[in-house]
């Protein structure tokens, strides 16, 4: 609906290592990519040049209790480097 107004657009992908990404920090970060690149793609295709801004949190799950731990090292190093 944003692409149609000229609103720029923003997704925020959020692939979690261990639980809906990859194991591994590179792994995690092509999800991130490949889910923000499909938005671009689908945002162009509603409308051709609209404006996207791109960024996104991939964190790591904590496997025993199943929670995205946000202040994690190696989840402040993805989003360093997404």
């Amino acid at each position: 609906m944003c692409a149609k107004e000229g609103v720029p657009t923003m997704t925020i992908p959020a692939p979690i290592s261990g639980g809906t990404a990859l194991a591994t920090k590179a792994g995690t970060l092509v999800i991130a990519t490949c889910e923000a690149l499909s938005s671009i793609v689908l945002g162009q295709l509603v409308s051709p040049c609209s404006a996207f801004i791109y960024g996104g949190s991939p964190g790591i799950m904590d496997m025993r209790y199943g929670t995205m731990v946000l202040g994690a090292v190696e989840t402040i190093l993805m989003n360093c480097s997404f």
